[in-house]
């Protein structure tokens, strides 16, 4: 059996300059850590995470806080609820550059299923405007049970970029076998 890797790239990962790292922290968890009973935990990491970025004396530092726990609380979700085996580690890591320029990095191991479901979606967003793209997700969601919208992925990377106007660089690792 022969393992070959395929790698896509989607976006520009060029803002990524070591000099520039102000500060970074990681958090390496199980999804398994976060499901049932202790899915408030990722609101906790994502509240620290916030804490830890932001600064102070900051104008808006509340806002920005805010703005910071809502996105990575979403991330940390995801890959909790889309990591695969649930026992496998996944790491979250946050870089903050000196010109406040965050970066949340997310690596993780997933289904087929849900790789082919992320790259979809990114093709959505890269052709479509962002509200359109929004509506039709919450079209497809409507009149679904809680069980069914847990597989209609897509939400929250959308909700990030049209509430928070924040951007997203993807790099897709897959395993060919």
């Amino acid at each position: 059996m022969t393992n070959n890797t395929h790698t896509r790239t989607i976006g520009d990962f060029s803002v990524i300059n070591e000099q520039t790292i102000k500060t970074s922290c990681s958090f390496k968890f199980r999804p398994i850590d976060f499901h049932g009973k202790y899915w408030s935990r990722s609101g906790l990491v994502a509240d620290f995470f916030a804490e830890f970025c932001i600064q102070p004396d900051k104008e808006n530092a509340e806002s920005s806080k805010s703005s910071i726990a809502t996105n990575v609380n979403e991330m940390i979700e995801n890959t909790a609820k889309y990591g695969d085996p649930p026992h496998h580690y996944c790491e979250v890591t946050l870089v903050l550059y000196d010109n406040y320029h965050l970066i949340i990095e997310i690596n993780n191991d997933t289904s087929q299923e849900n790789v082919e479901s992320l790259l979809g979606l990114i093709d959505k967003i890269q052709a479509n405007p962002i509200k359109t793209v929004w509506k039709e997700l919450r079209k497809q969601r409507k009149g679904k049970t809680d069980e069914e919208k847990k597989t209609t992925s897509g939400i929250g990377i959308v909700l990030a970029i049209k509430d928070y106007e924040a951007s997203f660089d993807f790099c897709v690792d897959q395993e060919k076998r």
